[in-house]
């Protein structure tokens, strides 16, 4: 037997960066690449920094440091307590959450957009289509109406999720941001001076080119920079400023209402411009803001600045940290060169979106995993309430009033504010959870929520008394939005930003979040036709989309495994183990124990996937087939 072929999925899984380099070799390695490189740290550092990677299990053991250092030569206490609390939040310098803050402003943007586009639905249609009905929204009136709101997700899904991968190759996370940050300050702003639909339609695909290099680029960048005890909360920033965004896009329409002129036939109204064009504001601070932040040393490192990577890592590790600097330096520097694929060229572009499917079987299976975790966020109706909440409590609270020339346009405004304000204040528990119970536990206990109240919404607007009617689906819209938020609101960003591995992150990022945008173009362009079938003034259409929560749990239950307190670079071995096994696992041992657990009978622990047991238990074969 061929010695590849006696390479097991076990030894993958326990095997570490250095493992392949001899203790007498690495001071070495060590001293050539700093000599190669020019790195501003000492020899006696980055040597440390390397043995603490060869030998990390040691280092955070409970053994005595004479022990450690028998291994690791200079090893100080101090040193040990840097370890220790190398992850904790309060020990992070300011310049990481800095930098992870400000990219996420990006986030503000689209959250700001869709509320904007909201409010503007009451109002837009009736100045740009001739006849325009709300309570009848067929033919080419549902088409203009789902096209100009669906418009930046079809450009997202099918151009700036693409052009993000040579973009990011070429320029960095940084400048391909700012670029995405201006295509967002500028059309907002020309959405407001639009005259017929098809300009603002116009305008909106510009919108998605900028707003798709950002959605691309910023969770990516959050992920290479955060350390792995909290990167799921750091990179779940992008979904706290999506829900912010949407809830300050509530309150700017509400003051557009209050304080802008009004023409007195609602058909030449000019409060729906203010509204469209006001989520040109968040767009402001990240196009200032976004180069005092360091660049992901990630990539300096497969660009072959590993000099310009130290002093990032030095800002976003800290000043007075330079051994985790030196060592995350170093770490990076032997991932990527042990990997073939680590430096992948421009010109493989279209090989690598290749593998996405077929041939490289660790990227398939990511890609298939950050897939249904981005398609789930979907399907599970939020973006449908996102875009058209205010339309359907229009039609709710007063049917018979929604095509008069003077409709009441504050109460739907108002109640959508509730609906935003609730996805941004639940968002905030994810921070603390996220990394503590892991991504696959919150999407799989929250999704169950979500049928259930989106389920009532629906069964609820049967309901006679339109004041009860009112508060009861109204309620139960805003218990939908406040258990999303801390699941598949920052989870599907954050998961498909971390699954990738180096070769592939762009490539696979745009994927995942084409097929996001895809998915919400989809539904954003039928749901008008959509609740004018089901009619009932939304009903079935929030019964329809409870019923695709469930589709979605099963379909996370089984295609998405944990990744959760990984590097960036060993989440490779969570993929390296087949889907159908993963698949077989649950089905197979966890959904028995979840029957005793729910039967009152002492099942024990769950039975966790990457067990020994389990990895054993799987056919010998050669590493390249399992990667």
């Amino acid at each position: 037997m061929d010695v590849m072929e006696c390479r097991i999925i076990l030894q993958i899984l326990d095997r570490g960066v250095l493992d392949h380099v001899d203790d007498d070799e690495l001071p070495g390695r060590v001293e050539s690449f700093i000599g190669e490189n020019r790195i501003p740290v000492t020899y006696e550092v980055l040597l440390k920094g390397a043995r603490m990677i060869k030998h990390e299990d040691l280092a955070r053991s409970g053994r005595s440091l004479s022990e450690k250092q028998r291994s690791i030569p200079g090893l100080t206490q101090a040193d040990l307590d840097l370890l220790k609390t190398e992850g904790h939040w309060r020990h992070q310098p300011l310049t990481l959450y800095m930098t992870v803050a400000l990219a996420s402003v990006a986030a503000i943007v689209q959250g700001w957009d869709q509320t904007g586009t909201n409010g503007a639905n009451l109002q837009w249609p009736k100045e740009f289509i001739s006849g325009y009905k709300a309570t009848d929204l067929t033919g080419q009136n549902a088409l203009i109406v789902g096209l100009v709101n669906a418009a930046p997700y079809i450009v997202i899904a099918v151009l700036a999720c693409w052009i993000s991968d040579p973009l990011n190759h070429w320029l960095g996370r940084r400048k391909t941001i700012w670029i995405g940050a201006l295509l967002s300050l500028i059309a907002p702003i020309a959405s407001a001076f639009t005259r017929r639909w098809p300009q603002l339609l116009g305008c909106r695909f510009l919108l998605g080119a900028g707003m798709g290099l950002k959605e691309v680029t910023v969770p990516i960048l959050s992920a290479e920079i955060a350390p792995p005890e909290i990167r799921g909360a750091l990179v779940m920033s992008w979904q706290i400023c999506t829900a912010a965004g949407i809830f300050l896009g509530s309150i700017a329409n509400l003051v557009a209402i209050e304080f802008v002129p009004d023409h007195p036939d609602q058909r030449h109204s000019n409060i729906w411009r203010y509204q469209l064009g006001s989520a040109f504001i968040p767009a402001v601070p990240l196009l200032f803001g976004i180069f005092y932040c360091p660049e992901s040393p990630r990539w300096l490192i497969r660009k072959n600045r590993p000099r310009e990577a130290y002093f990032s890592l030095l800002r976003l590790r800290g000043q007075r940290r330079e051994l985790l600097a030196a060592r995350d330096l170093y770490y990076i520097h032997e991932e990527l060169s042990s990997n073939p694929e680590g430096g992948s060229t421009i010109e493989d572009t279209f090989g690598r979106f290749k593998e996405l499917f077929v041939g490289k079987k660790r990227v398939r299976r990511a890609t298939v995993a950050a897939s249904t975790a981005m398609i789930a966020q979907q399907l599970c109706g939020i973006n449908i309430l996102a875009f058209y909440s205010s339309t359907l409590f229009s039609n709710l609270l007063h049917p018979e009033a929604a095509d008069e020339n003077d409709p009441d346009l504050r109460t739907p405004l108002y109640l959508t504010l509730g609906f935003g304000a609730a996805n941004f204040l639940f968002a905030w528990p994810a921070f603390f959870i996220i990394d503590r119970f892991g991504r696959r536990v919150l999407l799989l206990s929250t999704f169950p929520l979500m049928f259930i109240f989106l389920l009532t919404a629906g069964l609820c607007v049967e309901i006679k008394d339109a004041s009860i009617k009112t508060k009861v689906v109204t309620t139960m819209i805003i218990l939908f939005a406040a258990s999303y938020s801390p699941g598949v609101g920052p989870i599907a960003f954050t998961y498909s930003a971390e699954v990738f591995p180096m070769s592939h992150r762009e490539i696979g990022m745009s994927w995942a979040v084409a097929m996001n945008n895809l998915f919400a173009a989809a539904l954003s362009l039928s749901f008008p036709s959509i609740n004018q079938k089901f009619s009932h003034h939304g009903a079935g259409a929030m019964e329809f989309f409870a019923g695709l929560n469930l589709l979605s749990w099963i379909l996370v239950f089984l295609f998405v495994p944990e990744t959760c307190l990984r590097t960036l670079e060993n989440i490779s071995l969570v993929f390296a183990i087949e889907t159908t096994k993963h698949m077989q696992h649950q089905i197979f041992k966890v959904t028995p124990w979840f029957w005793k657990k729910v039967t009152f009978r002492d099942p024990g622990p769950c039975p966790l996937f990457y067990q020994k047991d389990i990895v054993q238990s799987m056919e010998l074969r050669p590493v390249e087939q399992l990667l």
